[in-house]
């Protein structure tokens, strides 16, 4: 394997993360913005509906 597409692979899966990491911080921030106790609720509850 030639060392450029693995570091492109490498660099891909970077981003990847780095992106999921950044929508997971929004998605964090917004949830803190609004009502925590709301979301913990509703997490709660479509736990209980999956068991």
């Amino acid at each position: 394997m030639p060392a450029e597409p693995t570091g492109f692979m490498h660099g891909c899966i970077y981003l990847a993360n780095a992106g999921a990491y950044e929508l997971a911080a929004k998605i964090f921030q917004f949830h803190r913005k609004t009502n925590i106790l709301h979301s913990v609720f509703t997490l709660k509850s479509r736990i209980q509906v999956i068991i």
